[in-house]
């Protein structure tokens, strides 16, 4: 039985799996300040940038479902006509015998 610890064995001593860097400066105090908070900026234009791009990838994907959406009804639109005309014509076919 794997997931229950047995009581005979000792307690082993748990391993830290994950280690989070910590930052041993404030960058508030630190003299690269003006460093940190530029590279700040550029993230934060950077995610504008990717959410702009995704934004517009969006928009486009839209569009071209709306088209496909408007090409596919025409297509069954002409397939009813044409269904429709054929009718009429065999059953004007059929009136002539």
């Amino acid at each position: 039985m794997a997931y229950f610890r047995n009581h005979s064995e000792p307690e082993k001593e748990h391993e830290q799996q994950f280690v989070y860097p910590v930052q041993d400066t404030d960058p508030e105090q630190s003299e690269d300040w003006d460093e940190w908070e530029e590279e700040q900026e550029a993230k934060e234009a950077r995610k504008d940038r990717y959410r702009l791009i995704f934004a517009v990838r969006d928009l486009f994907g839209t569009l071209l479902g709306a088209i496909c959406i408007l090409f596919l009804l025409m297509l069954l639109i002409s397939l009813f006509s044409w269904v429709e005309n054929d009718l009429k014509q065999s059953f004007s076919l059929l009136d002539r015998l």
